[in-house]
């Protein structure tokens, strides 16, 4: 038969044996999410400015060629739009682990 006080102080060195490793993976986590909270914020900033660009240059006929570039950076633009909001949710998932 086990003897459960001995079981007792045995988890309890367990838990605080791994109470540390635990607080440093909290840190890196926020430190994470903040860091990835700031470079979507830059991707979505750059990617509005040259999108607005982009709608500039359309009203002018570019000829086909530099039209179908057009086109192309703005798909291109639009991937990298939906990666950052990605990434915002992934912020955000990181962000709530790292708060419980």
């Amino acid at each position: 038969m086990p003897n459960s006080a001995t079981e007792t102080t045995a988890a309890r060195s367990a838990v605080t044996f791994l109470y540390p490793p635990v607080n440093v993976i909290e840190k890196l986590l926020k430190h994470i999410s903040g860091r990835a909270d700031e470079i979507a914020d830059c991707i979505v900033a750059a990617c509005g400015s040259a999108q607005d660009d982009l709608l500039a240059l359309e009203t002018i006929d570019l000829g086909d060629e530099l039209n179908v570039r057009r086109k192309s950076l703005e798909d291109q633009l639009l991937q990298i739009e939906i990666a950052a909001h990605d990434l915002d949710e992934l912020v955000g998932f990181v962000g709530k682990l790292a708060s419980e």
